[in-house]
């Protein structure tokens, strides 16, 4: 199910506080918190990140090379901020940073990387940030 514009704005105005609270919370409050804010990241459609989403394909399965006649243009350069995301370098960000940071990743969606991809940055930044919700 697509989420309209009005109900992604009503889930981030619901994750953004929650996410300002994480930061002071502790003990079962913080897990709560972090709980919640996975259930809204799901319903943005940011779905569920596992092990099994990084799986790297066989040695013996290959892309067959580019030929002369492919009629696609070459993909364009992924910008940095995108890069720099997928190789986790944000994960050590405070919250309203990581928060400025996923906005900013907004306009790459569904062209230089994936909803998946944005969840997976999203858990490891959990992870880091309050190991005991993980």
């Amino acid at each position: 199910m697509a989420l309209t514009a009005l109900e992604k704005i009503r889930l981030g105005r619901q994750l953004n506080p929650l996410i300002l609270d994480a930061n002071g919370a502790t003990g079962l409050r913080k897990i709560t918190i972090g709980r919640q804010i996975n259930a809204l990241l799901i319903q943005l459609g940011y779905g569920s990140h596992t092990a099994a989403d990084n799986t790297t394909p066989a040695a013996n399965e290959t892309t067959p090379p580019a030929t002369a006649n492919d009629s696609e243009p070459p993909e364009p350069a992924k910008p940095e901020i995108v890069a720099a995301f997928l190789n986790g370098d944000y994960v050590t960000q405070d919250s309203d940073d990581f928060t400025q940071t996923l906005t900013q990743l907004e306009p790459y969606l569904d062209i230089f990387l994936t909803m998946d991809d944005v969840l997976g940055g999203a858990s490891d930044w959990l992870r880091e940030k309050y190991p005991e919700a993980a």
